[in-house]
């Protein structure tokens, strides 16, 4: 194989990378904004506020407040913070079903993303401002 054919195979791969990328964005972004409108709608205020609020109303299924934990980390808003910690206990490795109770995996991601943990798709939620 020569130097122009692993060229072409490289471009290629960068090209199917960027585009999967920009889908998994979309797909993050349309989820995070279907979570955010759902508890607009329920509990008004802007998005964080009402995906807290969400999130401590105890009248709704797990399953939707872990989904709630989950938009809340995607976007990154550090008024969230205190929430999350309330509801951390502390992962011990084991897979915990959704709808069985608050996820402390995705607790523990969500407040490692506000404290600072990579999360590129955090960048298009603060400085995108495509939720309000």
């Amino acid at each position: 194989m020569d130097k122009k054919n692993i060229y072409y195979f490289i471009g290629i791969g960068v090209a199917l990378f960027m585009f999967f990328f920009l889908v998994t964005i979309n797909i993050i972004g349309q989820s995070v904004k279907e979570k955010c409108l759902l508890a607009k709608d329920k509990y008004g205020g802007d998005c964080v506020a009402a995906l807290i609020n969400y999130l401590d109303d105890e009248n709704n299924s797990f399953e939707s407040r872990n989904s709630a934990i989950w938009a809340l980390g995607q976007l990154g808003d550090k008024r969230a913070l205190p929430v999350l910690k309330k509801y951390y206990t502390g992962y011990n490795g084991e897979k915990q079903k959704r709808d069985e109770g608050l996820a402390q995996l995705e607790l523990k991601r969500a407040i490692g993303y506000m404290e600072g943990s990579p999360n590129i798709t955090t960048f298009f939620w603060r400085f995108g401002n495509m939720i309000d």
